[in-house]
């Protein structure tokens, strides 16, 4: 098979056809992802459905090239210092953990070559925006059957739910991935496909059953911003379908800040029951300084194990690997660093970080206005928890540029032809 016969070659129209076993894997993938039959950091059943997906993948692909857009010849320079950096520090230690890191970032590697080329499909973005919405019910379903899990603290269970996974944080985190994934998709022009209220209701259901006051920060922080967006969209949309569109998700705001004003007092009493309310009192009480306090025991920094990255400085600079975390005995805890951003710095510096920003800035820019509150919020919320290893994590990225190449065809030179 030549390059120009391969099926997965791009045109300047951005009009092809991916195959469609490799889509439905793919979706299948996604399907299954939240369903945990090993330890978390283990390889998951729904890992070989996706790498059966990149071996029929690389068929259709033929001699074709494989990277469709060149922003992403910047990942793959950083999975390769990421990669030296681990080797060094298993040569050194002998401890596999680091050998397992590396593959984490090539395997979210792979996924992100294989996702550039399904997401320049419309078809496909409609099947994976009722992908995400399926996936989100089904968590919603398991959640009101029983038939999920509850974390288990010192061989106790709690009151805080994780469902098909291994951590509540997980769950809250997936659950928003993909109302972030749909809330994008809605905006994809010529895609159409409406995000519903019911959605959002979803989410905050599984969100006050994970009882994640990270995840409620993002998703009080996504929301304060798009009101404030669609606040201001009559000064900035040029057409009435859309500015119609943007009165109508105004007006649903209000009706539902209307409801909490009249019904504040339920409100307040359910929340105070929660165990979501009794978490955010807890967090309240970690001290933002860098030391433990009396009353908490430890600082935010100490409880997300960011410590490390002020007790060994040196290692933001050239990097102390990500495995064999004993090794760092003046750390409150031996854990890893639950920090999106400060765990890719600790553990490899500050050259792969900035690859690693610059690859994520790279699918943003000239993106939608309305895509701010979606990477703000997703931001904050990665600076205490470790989010990279997520395949959604990366899919947002990828739709922020995706709608930025079918918006706007001056960005067609962005992608291999």
């Amino acid at each position: 098979m030549n390059q120009i016969d391969s099926p997965l070659q791009k045109t300047k129209q951005l009009e092809f056809n991916p195959p469609k076993i490799v889509q439905y894997l793919f979706l299948l993938y996604i399907l299954l992802k939240p369903f945990y039959i090993f330890e978390s950091g283990s390889f998951q059943p729904s890992d070989a459905v996706f790498m059966v997906c990149f071996c029929f993948f690389l068929y259709y692909l033929g001699t074709g090239s494989l990277i469709l857009s060149k922003f992403d010849y910047i990942l793959i320079v950083f999975c390769v210092w990421v990669f030296i950096i681990n080797f060094i520090y298993f040569s050194l230690y002998r401890n596999t953990e680091f050998l397992y890191s590396s593959l984490y970032y090539i395997f979210n590697l792979f996924l992100v070559l294989v996702a550039r080329y399904l997401l320049y499909n419309k078809e496909f973005i409609k099947k994976l925006f009722w992908t995400c919405r399926i996936c989100l019910y089904i968590q919603v379903a398991i959640a009101f059957l029983g038939l999920g899990k509850y974390y288990m603290e010192s061989n106790e269970a709690t009151d805080r739910y994780l469902g098909t996974f291994n951590d509540p944080n997980q769950l809250a985190f997936y659950a928003f991935a993909l109302l972030m994934a749909m809330f994008m998709i809605d905006k994809i022009y010529g895609v159409k496909c409406r995000i519903w209220l019911v959605d959002y209701a979803a989410f905050v259901y599984l969100l006050y059953l994970s009882a994640s006051t990270g995840l409620l920060l993002a998703f009080g922080i996504f929301g304060v911003l798009y009101i404030l967006i669609l606040i201001a969209s009559p000064v900035f949309e040029q057409t009435e379908e859309r500015k119609g569109k943007l009165y109508t998700a105004l007006l649903g705001v209000l009706l539902l800040v209307i409801v909490l004003i009249v019904y504040w007092d339920e409100v307040l009493v359910f929340a105070q029951k929660s165990e979501l309310f009794s978490r955010l009192l807890e967090k309240e009480t970690l001290s933002t300084s860098t030391t433990a306090t009396e009353v908490s025991g430890s600082s935010i920094w100490q409880d997300r194990n960011i410590d490390k990255l002020y007790l060994y400085p040196q290692y933001n600079i050239f990097g102390a690997g990500q495995g064999y975390f004993e090794r760092f005995w003046m750390a409150h805890t031996s854990g890893e660093i639950h920090s999106t951003i400060f765990s890719v710095l600790f553990c490899y510096g500050i050259g792969p970080t900035l690859l690693f920003v610059y690859w994520c800035w790279t699918n943003l820019k000239h993106s939608s206005v309305y895509f701010i509150p979606v990477f703000v919020a997703l931001i904050v919320e990665s600076t205490t928890l470790l989010n990279q290893r997520q395949p959604l994590f990366w899919i947002l990225f990828l739709l922020a540029y995706t709608y930025r190449v079918m918006e706007d065809r001056r960005y067609e030179d962005d992608i291999y032809t």
